[in-house]
């Protein structure tokens, strides 16, 4: 069996998880960028989608979105006909599990509630979400990259960024009176067993592994499918090899499009 991962481009965290005869295939993206914003986000999302496609193409038995953003992932199950599972909605389906209250403690700031807002509101479960603390300040946006950003910290187990994501879950707790924890990104999933040695209070819920068990699992839902997949993927050439425009489908088979052209001359 093939898993195509999209997301985080280590699949490390994944592998003492992954059966013999299950192979985990690295799909990045071909246009970088980070979600600083919803207009940021909407090029993470082409991208996670062009990559989608192009494992799929390759013959990828399901795909699995190593983020607990879920990038794309409606557009992709629209595009291919294998499985496609994403750490967010897994996460919060575990974290929720009989009616649960859980809290999100992530690495990431404030700047970035809108993602976290965007899934708790869509997802099944997300309702029962008690709010989400944050374990670092806006200004680590401006570090990406830099070997004292805060996830660089957090991947040395630099100990007051393990402190205070402890301090956090414990917040969540006393505070917002979570009965379960969802680490906010899948990039903790290396630090969530120290997170879980100092924290017992709840069940602190990684996405990442509880993701790659559905995958093994998952079957292809019956969706709507695009009649034009594949048209991002060529979109995508055109942008990043100076490849010829895609035709794009006639507006004169929408009474709407059409109407809209015209309005516009």
């Amino acid at each position: 069996m093939r898993i195509g991962v999209l997301g985080l481009m280590d699949t490390s965290h994944l592998l003492r998880h992954t059966p013999e005869g299950v192979e985990l295939v690295i799909y990045p993206p071909r246009i970088t960028a980070f979600p600083h914003t919803p207009y940021d986000r909407l090029l993470v999302d082409l991208a996670h989608v062009d990559a989608a496609e192009r494992a799929a193409a390759d013959g990828v038995d399901a795909i699995l979105i190593d983020s607990t953003c879920d990038w794309g992932i409606e557009a992709i199950r629209a595009a291919v006909d294998v499985p496609v599972v994403g750490a967010g909605e897994v996460g919060i389906a575990e974290a929720s599990a009989g009616g649960r209250r859980f809290g999100i403690v992530t690495i990431w700031p404030p700047a970035l509630e809108f993602l976290y807002a965007e899934r708790a509101r869509t997802v099944p479960g997300g309702e029962r979400c008690t709010g989400i603390r944050y374990a670092s300040g806006d200004h680590e946006l401006a570090r990406l990259g830099d070997d004292e950003s805060v996830i660089a910290r957090m991947d040395r187990r630099d100990e007051p960024v393990l402190e205070r994501l402890v301090e956090e879950c414990r917040r969540s707790v006393s505070e917002d009176g979570a009965e379960a924890i969802l680490l906010g990104c899948t990039c903790m999933a290396k630090t969530a067993p120290l997170i879980e040695e100092r924290f017992r209070e709840v069940p602190v819920i990684e996405a990442a592994r509880s993701t790659l068990k559905v995958a093994l699992d998952a079957v292809p839902a019956r969706r709507n499918r695009s009649g034009i997949a594949g048209l991002v993927p060529a979109l995508v050439d055109t942008w990043v090899d100076g490849a010829p425009s895609p035709q794009l489908p006639d507006a004169d088979a929408c009474n709407v499009c059409a109407q809209v052209e015209t309005a516009t001359l």
